[in-house]
């Protein structure tokens, strides 16, 4: 499975036997209402040694309202969330 940003300057790959398995969460905290803008955020986590990226991306790491860390990428160039 590959995903790309916007701008096609930020790849990720994903065999397809791992993005089946991908963790999948729908927050409706404020944060992820900003972030999406829109009611809920979708987000679908996948181990990181599983994930292939290429490109320049950027990482924000806020706390979330459970009290963990919690860390979005995304584009630099055209904002695309990864």
């Amino acid at each position: 499975m590959e995903a790309r940003c916007q701008c096609g300057q930020l790849r990720a790959e994903i065999p397809e036997d791992v993005a089946r398995l991908g963790a999948r969460v729908m927050c409706h905290c404020k944060a992820c209402q900003r972030r999406t803008g829109s009611p809920f955020g979708l987000m679908v986590y996948f181990p990181r040694e599983d994930v292939i990226l290429s490109g320049e991306s950027t990482e924000y790491t806020r706390i979330a309202d459970s009290g963990n860390e919690l860390t979005h990428g995304f584009c630099p160039t055209c904002g695309t969330p990864f």
